[in-house]
């Protein structure tokens, strides 16, 4: 499967099967989001499932990052200084719970508001399931003015996931090992965007923690992600083919860091990240593998 540029400007060609299977989708349905109201209070969550792993079935602690920067990003877009006002995360900062179940029942997001003024704000928060914390973040915000014409619409029904998709094919590749890590190119399509019309700030982060984990040993599964630190430059608009290029700057018996950059055709930055990242116990086991998760089709 390949998604490629057309000789045309703006517009592209796709081959393969999923392009139909994602059409119709958005960010929140590929990642099982789930948003429920009660007492006129929305509750954001993510039902675990094969959207977590790899190609190979080795859970992805990153697919964390849509729910948190959906739910983290609320208490600043409701609190947006005028209604045509919009937000961009600026910095998205997650600490993964060493070893953490993931699977172990629905994933809930909760974010408390540290600070806002009119630029923007920081708020907190982490995400839970039956057996505690599995992860804490922090997401910085700033302010955007919009077109006349924006009302800052949300998007409240996520839609159903589909159970057979992975990561790899959500990305629609795999990530190439290279001399100094790992690389990847993605077109920006509609599903992975935000009601913008640019790259999901969540997906870019999953997209990180994704290509991050093929730089070492060739993403075998024998490393899990303590933190991941994302900070976002400028936007992706839809049709240009992204280029995600991870380096090792260290890896160590236990440790290991890696920095990943997110360019635009023309070279410049939308994002930079950097993801840190610890050596599994030998386990049969380990809980960082999916046993019951169809990795779907190869």
């Amino acid at each position: 499967m390949s998604i490629v540029a057309s000789d045309v400007p703006g517009t592209t060609e796709t081959s393969g099967p999923f392009p139909e299977r994602l059409a119709g989708h958005s960010p929140l349905s590929l990642f099982g989001i789930t948003r429920t109201s009660a007492d006129g209070q929305f509750g954001t969550g993510m039902n675990p499932g094969p959207w977590m792993t790899d190609g190979s079935g080795n859970l992805r602690p990153g697919s964390l990052a849509v729910l948190l920067d959906l739910e983290l990003s609320s208490p600043l877009f409701s609190g947006r200084p005028s209604p045509r006002a919009g937000l961009a995360t600026s910095e998205l900062s997650i600490d993964f719970v060493a070893d953490a179940a993931l699977l172990g029942g629905h994933l809930t997001a909760k974010a408390s508001l540290v600070h806002k003024d009119e630029d923007g704000g920081l708020v907190r928060g982490q995400v839970t399931n039956d057996g505690g914390i599995v992860a804490i973040a922090t997401l910085a915000g700033r302010y955007l003015k919009m077109p006349e014409d924006y009302r800052g619409a949300v998007d409240l029904n996520p839609g159903t996931p589909d159970p057979s998709l992975t990561m790899r094919q959500v990305f629609t590749d795999l990530p190439q090992i290279t001399a100094e890590g790992s690389a990847l190119s993605l077109l920006s399509s509609p599903w992975l965007a935000n009601p913008r019309g640019v790259m999901h700030g969540g997906i870019l982060a999953v997209l990180a923690e994704y290509v991050a984990s093929s730089a070492l040993d060739g993403g075998g599964g024998a490393w899990q992600p303590s933190s991941l630190r994302i900070n976002y430059l400028r936007p992706s608009p839809l049709g240009e083919v992204l280029s995600v290029r991870a380096a090792r700057i260290q890896q160590g018996r236990k440790l290991a860091l890696v920095k990943v950059e997110t360019l635009r055709p023309d070279g410049k930055h939308i994002t930079s990240a950097q993801v840190s990242f610890t050596r599994k116990p030998a386990s049969a086991d380990s809980p960082g593998r999916c046993r019951n998760c169809n990795p779907g089709i190869a």
